[in-house]
């Protein structure tokens, strides 16, 4: 079982043109686990580039602390697999986007890797695996440290949230 000690830590499966994190990036990874499972707001604010928390976006939407708070609910466990990729800049809008008329969201700095934690789901007995999660997490390398890179909301994230209130409703 891999524990979050930098001396054990690896990946042992790879999405493709996905290559094994470098010590920075393990060390990255390991301080967002400990930030989660802590629920530490202040721990997770310091992983992020900071000019990339500057979303504007109206308050009576959501800010940039509720969307921190959303990553503090993750569960990761003990075990995970880590990898990180090159980010690739979509130049067509996604699916969503087309459906909603505008970006669901957008980025303030264009980060220039991903990194992907993926961890198996298992029931409350801890018995049964009931699948495997992705956490895809943008991110960069300023001045020789990495940081993550949040994704603002865009302009068609209020119609987003109108759009799934109604087919709540």
């Amino acid at each position: 079982m891999s524990t979050l000690n930098v001396d054990n830590f690896g990946a042992t499966e790879r999405w493709p043109l996905e290559a094994a994190p470098n010590e920075s990036q393990e060390r990255l990874a390991i301080d967002y686990v400990r930030a989660t499972r802590s629920r530490d707001l202040e721990a997770l604010r310091e992983l992020y580039y900071e000019p990339s928390l500057l979303c504007r976006i109206s308050q009576e939407v959501i800010t940039v602390d509720q969307l921190l708070r959303i990553m503090l609910n993750a569960d990761i466990p003990d075990e995970y697999e880590l990898s990180v990729s090159e980010y690739v800049v979509r130049n067509e809008p996604s699916e969503l986007d087309k459906i909603v008329g505008a970006p669901i969201s957008e980025y303030l700095v264009t980060p220039t890797h991903e990194m992907k934690l993926r961890f198996q789901i298992y029931d409350e007995t801890k018995e049964y695996t009931l699948g495997w999660s992705t956490h895809t997490i943008s991110m960069l390398e300023k001045e020789g440290r990495w940081y993550f890179v949040l994704s603002c909301p865009g302009s068609g994230y209020s119609k987003f949230l109108d759009m799934r209130s109604r087919e709540n409703n």
